[in-house]
């Protein structure tokens, strides 16, 4: 099978997913609400940018995971400064975090399939990250976790951050528009981080921000980093994905730490994870002319 057929398929099945995922939260199926809702969480969805930087193309990853910066970081920032209220705590079905505007999940949801169907330019990727994004922002609402303006205001938030990430990685390229992106997000998470210095969001964010900015322009100074974000072989893509996976680990480890080392571990993950394809290209170059 070609690898266009290949790719429509895999398009016709993740429709076929979001369809039938929308279809049991219009049902009410509580547990499979639960389940597509923590499948639809930020975390989930900037591990899915990892895993797109690591495996399947680089730059294309630097584009999703600074998008999904932005998205997040103004969410949180609009949550701590407006603080409204979520539903009554007893009505909840699922455990949630901080105030209720926007809706965290359906801002990151939009963001992530907006900036894949963009790069897809399909409109079967359309259809299918508007049918995930939606049975996500619709999961949240049978969980009674958020109110209907929550969830409204994250898919607009998510699509307004994807297209403005989109807009400056195309006229600025790809690793300048990551550091411009993560230098406008560091402050909104900071700002939400010194007004709730409990808030673990803000937190991560924080570091995930600082880091991401950092490692875009020391990369952008490299002339030859990007072309190891562009290609590579599996050797080179098995190992920024051990990389990736060490340093979410390392994070993991600090976020339990304190305030101080929860951003500074973060800031590490997202320093390293950026850093794991050029590193990985110059392991195996010294390796070729050792050997």
């Amino acid at each position: 099978m070609s690898g266009d057929r290949m790719a429509r398929l895999g398009w016709l099945l993740l429709t076929a997913g979001g369809l039938a995922s929308l279809l049991a939260c219009l049902a009410r199926l509580v547990g499979v609400c639960r389940l597509v809702s923590l499948a639809g969480g930020e975390a989930a969805y900037m591990l899915l940018g990892v895993l797109v930087y690591a495996l399947v193309d680089g730059l294309l990853g630097v584009e999703i995971v600074s998008g999904l910066a932005l998205a997040a970081s103004a969410a949180v920032f609009l949550k701590v400064y407006l603080n409204l209220p979520r539903p009554p705590m007893s009505l909840w079905l699922a455990e949630a975090h901080g105030p209720g505007f926007p809706s965290g999940h359906a801002t990151t949801a939009s963001a992530f399939w907006t900036l894949v169907a963009l790069h897809a330019g399909s409109p079967v990727a359309a259809l299918a990250g508007a049918l995930y994004a939606g049975a996500v922002s619709l999961s949240r609402l049978v969980l009674h976790v958020h109110y209907p303006r929550d969830v409204a205001g994250g898919l607009v938030l998510g699509l307004a951050s994807a297209l403005a990430a989109h807009a400056a990685a195309r006229r600025l390229g790809r690793l300048r528009a990551a550091a411009l992106l993560g230098l406008a997000s560091l402050p909104m998470a900071a700002l939400a981080l010194s007004r709730s210095p409990g808030y673990a969001s803000a937190a991560r964010l924080a570091g995930i921000d600082a880091g991401l900015a950092a490692a875009a322009l020391l990369l952008g100074r490299a002339r030859w980093a990007p072309g190891a974000l562009s290609s590579g072989s599996r050797r080179l893509r098995l190992l920024s994905l051990l990389a990736s996976l060490a340093a979410m680990a390392v994070a993991a480890v600090l976020d339990g730490l304190g305030l101080a080392a929860r951003v500074a571990g973060f800031a590490l993950f997202a320093g390293l994870v950026a850093a794991s394809r050029p590193l990985a290209a110059l392991v195996l170059r010294l390796r070729g002319r050792g050997s």
